[in-house]
């Protein structure tokens, strides 16, 4: 046996330039998962937060999000904020709408509420609500505050805002919209309380539209139904239905503006509470009048227009009750403001130049009257007309104020006034004691007797005429013909005498004279005959004889 111990067996090492195939299944795994994650990542667009003071029904999957018409997202979970005073809503939208989400972007609930005005929110009561976003301006954000109702005017609407104030809101809303001569040019952006009887809205006016509105234009509440008198026609007028739903303020710009500037974004207008209110608002500096009347006054409302001979030239200021205890007489003065430019008599001078044509004209009858336009159904106005048979007046200056005379009122009222003074009572007993005698009267004996005599020598004449007619016919013709007869004979008689009268014998024209006269008694007779025939039986009567 060898002393070297047995041999090792060695191994042999070969190295393969081709990578071994069992890494290939990691790799590949490795491999698909950062493909699926890039994939996810880039369809699972991004997520936004956008606070609510609801989620008004918003479904997590089912709520989708609405650009321009088209789906950009959906809402991915709703919940409630942690001071639990609003709703946070997560969306998940499109990565191709990432470069629009900045400051000013913003997204609003569409059906959130019920609007009759809006068909979008109509639709939603079977679809749900939904949201839409409107891209804006600033920096790159993620949180935003939402809308509970669309924008009135969306961010890219060219044109100007203005500020309306009023001492009432009326029926005018966010989202009520502005005309002018019938054409909605824009729309009412927010309405809001700031004070006691004091309320403004932002007014938004489109461009080009926006350069119609003059420093000196005038808005008015469109919402009510407008009742005019015109043409001696009752009409009605509204300006859009919408206007009874959601309200409409309406502007214009007197007639004579024309050289009036563009007003300015933000300048503030007085929003007059109708069209009348707006037309009889003053053109410049006013005058203070006072006027009283007999009548009540109380339904006379402040800015009731002032007509002379139907023109406007002022309104109604203020009215007041008033009780002087010295002489014991309750007094309801009215205050009115006459316009010098409606008169043409503005200048440095014009009280003086308007109350030189009011003394004038009082002074030839011109009073101050309740009237009503349109009649029955129209407001109260004062006229500033002639009143026939009014008299000389003038007027009155008494501790600073002047007062221009009034008449009674000339509409309805005043006619019920009048009526009022008639005693309707007493005439109605004066005429009942009169039917009361007649009664008696018919009723009485004597009366039934001389209606029998009068009947009875009525019927007796009657016979008379009928026997004594054939004869009255022949008998007037027979006097006619003889006093034709004695006509042709005194012509003749007159040819045979000529001109020379001195040659004949003196008795012989008033022969003819006489002969003519008979004529004419037989003629007239035959006449008299013909009307009367009743007088060959009673005679002609004494005083026609």
């Amino acid at each position: 046996m060898s002393e070297r111990g047995p041999e090792r067996a060695r191994a042999i090492v070969r190295r393969s330039r081709r990578a071994g195939f069992i890494w290939a299944v990691p790799i590949a795994a490795i491999a698909v998962a950062l493909w699926l994650a890039v994939r996810a990542l880039a369809q699972g667009g991004v997520k936004v937060e956008v606070m609510f003071d609801s989620a008004h029904g918003l479904e997590p999957g089912s709520s989708r999000v609405v650009y321009r018409g088209v789906k950009i997202g959906e809402v991915d979970s709703v919940a409630v904020t942690p001071d639990g005073r609003g709703a946070a809503v997560t969306l998940r939208l499109d990565r191709a709408v990432n470069k629009y989400l900045r400051t000013g972007t913003r997204f609003w609930l569409v059906g959130a509420e019920l609007s009759v005005t809006d068909l979008s929110s109509m639709r939603t009561l079977l679809s749900g609500p939904e949201l839409q976003m409107e891209p804006g301006p600033g920096e790159r954000a993620t949180v935003f505050q939402g809308l509970d109702r669309p924008p009135p005017v969306p961010g890219h609407t060219a044109g100007t805002a203005f500020v309306l104030t009023a001492d009432r809101r009326g029926a005018l809303r966010e989202g009520s919209p502005v005309f002018y001569e019938g054409e909605a040019v824009g729309v009412i952006e927010a309405a809001r309380l700031v004070g006691p009887r004091r309320f403004e809205f932002d007014a938004f006016v489109r461009a080009p539209f926006d350069k119609l509105v003059r420093t000196d234009a005038r808005f008015w509440d469109a919402s009510a139904l407008l009742v005019s008198l015109r043409g001696g026609a009752l009409k009605a007028e509204l300006v859009s239905p919408e206007a009874l739903v959601a309200g409409a303020v309406a502007f214009d710009t007197p007639a004579d503006a024309g050289a009036a500037p563009s007003a300015a974004n933000g300048q503030t207008f007085a929003l007059y509470p109708d069209q009348g209110a707006a037309e009889s608002a003053a053109v410049g500096p006013t005058l203070s009048y006072v006027v009283r009347f007999s009548g009540p006054v109380g339904d006379l409302s402040d800015g009731a227009p002032v007509r002379l001979r139907g023109f406007l030239v002022g309104r109604v200021a203020g009215r007041s009750l008033t009780w002087d205890a010295r002489t014991g007489v309750l007094d309801a003065p009215v205050r009115i403001e006459l316009d010098p430019e409606r008169l043409h008599l503005g200048g440095s001078d014009a009280r003086a130049a308007v109350d030189a044509m009011l003394s004038r004209l009082v002074a030839q009858g011109l009073r101050a009257r309740l009237d009503q336009s349109p009649p029955l159904v129209g407001g109260r106005v004062i006229d500033l007309d002639f009143v026939p048979g009014a008299g000389v007046g003038r007027l009155i200056r008494f501790d600073g104020e002047t007062e221009i005379p009034s008449a009674p009122s000339g509409d309805l009222q005043g006619v019920m006034t009048k009526l009022d003074a008639v005693p309707i009572q007493e005439i109605g007993r004066d005429l009942r004691a009169i039917v009361a005698r007649t009664r008696v009267l018919v009723a009485s004996p004597e009366l039934k007797d001389s209606l029998d005599h009068i009947d009875s020598a009525t019927a007796e004449l009657d016979r008379a005429l009928r026997e004594a007619g054939p004869q009255i016919g022949p008998l007037t013709a027979k006097m006619r013909e003889t006093a034709d007869r004695m006509d042709a004979l005194t012509e003749g008689a007159q040819l045979l005498v000529g001109g020379n009268g001195e040659s004949q014998n003196r008795d012989l024209p008033s022969t003819l004279h006489a002969l003519t006269q008979a004529a004419r008694s037989v003629r007239a007779l035959a006449d008299y005959l013909q009307r009367h025939p009743e007088a060959l039986i009673k005679g002609k009567p004494e005083e026609t004889r």
